[in-house]
């Protein structure tokens, strides 16, 4: 594999099991990403893919956080906000208003939030995505097709290993 190119780790059963019929939090994080992690080049720095993954995960919980069951939806007024400011080059702000939009279209379903997370070069492997995935409280908002394993639903306040 290209060493300029970004995976997310590979997951344990345990964490597959766990995260029930969502895709592991990382993968969906590149996925979401693409559009801006796709302008990187392919000799871009870890710093500038860091900052890159910082974007990304800064939208996604800016999402995460204007849903019911987090109930902080102003994180997502105050980036809508900033995205207004004329200093932000015209082009990354209409990207990230596109990110915004399809955060709330395509994975508005999803309330994970990011929380500790890091990039990390691997030897002959290229770039991996890892981080650690955050549920709300109450996770009774959970589409059935989203428990776990044995039918349970995940545990409030549950940290999860997100690889892939």
């Amino acid at each position: 594999m290209n060493k300029s190119t970004l995976r997310a780790e590979v997951p344990s059963r345990a964490d597959h099991a766990a995260l029930g019929s969502l895709r592991k939090l990382s993968a969906t994080l590149l996925a979401f990403g693409e559009p801006l992690l796709s302008q990187l080049g392919d000799d871009a720095p870890l710093s500038a893919r860091e900052q890159a993954m910082q974007l990304v995960i800064t939208v996604w919980n800016a999402g995460a956080m204007a849903m019911p069951e987090w109930g902080e939806p102003e994180l997502r007024l105050q980036l809508e906000q900033m995205l207004t400011q004329p200093a932000l080059a015209s082009p990354m702000r209409t990207l990230l208003q596109q990110m915004l939009v399809q955060r709330r279209e395509l994975y508005g379903f999803d309330p994970r939030a990011v929380g500790e997370w890091a990039v990390t070069a691997q030897p002959d492997a290229g770039w991996v995505l890892r981080c650690a995935a955050h549920l709300p409280a109450s996770p009774a908002h959970m589409r059935p097709d989203k428990v776990g394993a044995g039918g349970a639903a995940h545990p409030p306040d549950s940290r999860q290993s997100c690889s892939g």
